[in-house]
């Protein structure tokens, strides 16, 4: 199983539950403030390297055992 299963939850949170808060939540959420100067080369640092981190775990395979699986669907960790 690949480990881009493991982004459903944040993509649950981030855009399912902000919708139903308020219709404009999840605009307000993915709003940047501006960037001048510096912050410019920081902003691009920070966009590469989530960028990276969400298609690493495209290639990354995990497995789940049956205890582990019940751990989790239970709530215990």
């Amino acid at each position: 199983m690949t480990g881009a299963v493991l982004l459903i939850p944040f993509f649950l949170v981030r855009v399912g539950l902000l919708s139903l808060l308020s219709g404009e939540a999840a605009g307000r959420a993915a709003h940047f403030a501006p960037v001048e100067g510096w912050e410019r080369g920081a902003y691009w640092v920070y966009q590469i390297s989530t960028a990276g981190l969400i298609l690493s775990l495209f290639f990354l395979d995990i497995r789940l055992e049956p205890l582990t699986v019940g751990l989790i669907c239970g709530g215990v960790y």
